[in-house]
């Protein structure tokens, strides 16, 4: 069945979190723009200093396609709450301000959609720019988001009904992704756009030592998981990330 929309109502709202992105966000919202025509999108801003709020507005001048600013306190899980109570969508699609939408990434999502089972899912990931490590993480992460375990960086999409059932992200938790991926795999109907790329920034790998040191921490970090240990015990492990 597919996915409703009106002249009025875009069927998918794009929400990106900012906290001073002026260098990432001016070819993310391009990418946006090429690759997901129809969609709206909702820039959810946690008190940036820096050009941000400027490369909005350049956006704006020079494009047809619905974009609103939205100020919020800081917090990724804050912002995209924000965002999706704003948004119109009966899609929400969560992008880091870091990632760049595959081509044709409409197409993907409303094929995957047609079928209402699907409740949401997440986009093959690639790192930029390249290194060993990094192309490394990459095929694990691939390798298990086939079983629908992954993170908010690959493109995280939601059917709006079921992101309202679950009560959204739970915005004090530090890795809140992680956490209302869970309770969404648990929910059931996730899909894995393993055709599709989403392509996001390297930096959290620059230099070989914190690179290293990352991969330590995630690898830590799944073993704990499997074996079940308290969430407030992974978040004092986990590297804070916007």
């Amino acid at each position: 069945m597919p996915v409703p929309e009106t002249p009025e109502t875009p069927w998918l709202s794009i929400i990106v979190p900012t906290l001073n992105e002026e260098k990432a966000l001016p070819e993310t919202l391009a990418r946006i723009a090429r690759c997901a025509p129809s969609a709206e999108i909702v820039l959810v801003d946690g008190g940036s200093t820096d050009g941000t709020r400027a490369v909005y507005e350049r956006f704006v001048a020079r494009s047809a396609q619905p974009v609103r600013w939205i100020d919020s306190a800081r917090g990724r899980g804050r912002q995209m709450n924000a965002g999706a109570a704003a948004g119109r969508g009966e899609v929400l699609l969560f992008l880091h301000a870091d990632t760049l939408l595959p081509d044709d990434s409409e197409r993907h999502l409303r094929r995957a959609l047609r079928d209402p089972r699907i409740r949401g899912g997440n986009f093959r990931l690639a790192f930029t720019p390249r290194s060993a490590l990094s192309d490394f993480y990459a095929r694990c992460y691939n390798l298990r988001s086939r079983w629908h375990v992954f993170y908010g960086d690959s493109g995280l999409f939601v059917r709006r009904e079921t992101f309202v059932a679950l009560g959204g992200y739970r915005a004090d938790r530090l890795m809140e992704d992680v956490e209302f991926i869970g309770r969404l795999r648990r929910h059931g109907g996730l899909t894995f756009l393993g055709q599709a790329t989403v392509v996001t920034s390297a930096r959290r790998f620059h230099g070989t030592r914190r690179g290293l040191t990352m991969l330590f921490v995630w690898l830590l970090l799944h073993a704990l998981m499997a074996l079940g240990v308290s969430q407030e015990t992974l978040e004092r492990l986990y590297p804070p990330r916007r």
